[in-house]
């Protein structure tokens, strides 16, 4: 929320706010078009998801993110009340149906287990080490690349949720306008840094986190939505095609781009809305269900004494915001060699997770990186599966 004057800078009341024109939501859309077009101008896109503009994009989003906050531009509804508890507990309950349906769209062999939300998020909280899996340094555990996901993920949704669609709101635009303001601004610029069909295959993430936004009054239901695509492995409806899978490998193996929209992405985009609309519904006879955070004194209150400085919340985020930058750093070059092998081919089949993450390897022994889990990372289980395959 953008901040007032003085007066509601002591009061930490959002309602009274001070607009200013450069901070428009579309000077900010402008701002990602100076910045995102040259950049896929100079690095390219891919014929999948995880090209080099976009893995910058994961961290220039943030930078963003950061400046608005450093300038106390920006209010972040972040409040861990009962309210935002409940909607965490309805996206979670959201996805498990829409894995349910995913199961049933593309009828793979693999067992119930695979399909099941606490089995694939537990999987990703472990402290032990794990296979890797072919975008995580080598030896990283794996509940250390679920707590990046997740911080990455509260940035980007901040951006797209308080930066645009609430910015819209404050502005006196209609609901729709704000709403629809997040799918836009996000699939047109995930289709410059990567291609057009993913850009549009996004939509229904895009509009669900929006959705989910506005019904709970919280970024963090938002960005649990937008860190699940790496907790559920991409088995979300919308997300079935965006990679090459084993279950539909046999058929798409001579396809050499991102697919373009299809019936996956329909059942998604109608079950967001079957979902979503009728929970904001239901908030708006409700208010109670909605987190007071924005509203409330206590909500967007910023140090009297100092009104030019962040407050509480906002030190902390920019706290996380710099972490977040300096992993996106140091890990770099580990992810973007196993990111090349996939943004070209687009496997995320067993046999194309090996090869990328075949390729981390290489660049972590190239790089003297430890690999404690380099050739016996495929033993056990999974060597188990790959030999029944082979067989």
């Amino acid at each position: 929320m953008v901040v007032s004057d003085a007066s509601a800078l002591a009061s930490g009341n959002g309602a009274n706010l001070k607009l200013e024109p450069w901070l428009h939501p579309a000077a900010i859309v402008g701002l990602c078009l100076v910045v995102f077009v040259p950049l896929r101008l100079c690095l390219g896109g891919a014929n999948y998801l995880p090209s080099r503009a976009w893995y910058l994009l994961c961290f220039i989003i943030p930078a963003f993110v950061l400046a608005g906050l450093a300038s106390s531009a920006f209010c972040v509804p972040i409040q861990a009340d009962w309210q935002t508890l409940l909607h965490l507990m309805a996206a979670l309950v959201y996805m498990q149906l829409d894995l349910c349906v995913a199961r049933l769209l593309c009828s793979p062999s693999s067992s119930c287990a695979d399909w099941s939300l606490p089995q694939l998020v537990l999987s990703k909280l472990s402290c032990r080490p794990a296979r890797l899996d072919g975008l995580s340094p080598p030896g990283l555990l794996p509940v250390a690349r679920s707590l990046f996901e997740l911080n990455g993920a509260l940035f980007h949704e901040i951006f797209w949720n308080i930066f645009i669609c609430q910015n819209c709101l404050n502005r006196g635009l209609p609901l729709p306008v704000a709403l629809l303001a997040v799918p836009a601004a996000s699939c047109l610029v995930h289709g410059i840094v990567s291609n057009i069909n993913t850009g549009v295959r996004c939509l229904p993430n895009f509009l669900w986190v929006a959705l989910s936004f506005h019904a709970s009054g919280s970024v963090l239901p938002p960005a649990l939505i937008h860190a699940m695509w790496y907790f559920l492995e991409a088995k979300l409806c919308f997300s079935l095609k965006t990679l090459k899978r084993d279950w539909d490998f046999a058929e798409r193996k001579d396809e050499c781009t991102t697919p373009p929209w299809d019936r996956t992405c329909s059942v998604g985009l109608a079950l967001v809305l079957m979902f979503y609309l009728p929970l904001n519904v239901l908030v708006s006879l409700r208010p109670e269900l909605h987190s007071p955070w924005m509203e409330e004194p206590g909500g967007c209150q910023f140090i009297e004494a100092f009104p030019h400085l962040p407050n509480r919340v906002n030190c902390s985020l920019l706290g996380l915001g710099f972490l977040q930058l300096f992993l996106g750093w140091w890990t770099w070059g580990t992810a973007r060699a196993g990111m090349e092998v996939l943004a070209q081919s687009g496997d995320l089949t067993e046999a194309g997770v090996e090869a990328v993450a075949i390729a981390v390897e290489d660049y972590a022994k190239r790089h003297k990186i430890l690999a404690s889990h380099g050739a016996d990372c495929y033993s056990g289980e999974d060597s188990e599966h790959s030999q029944e395959s082979d067989s």
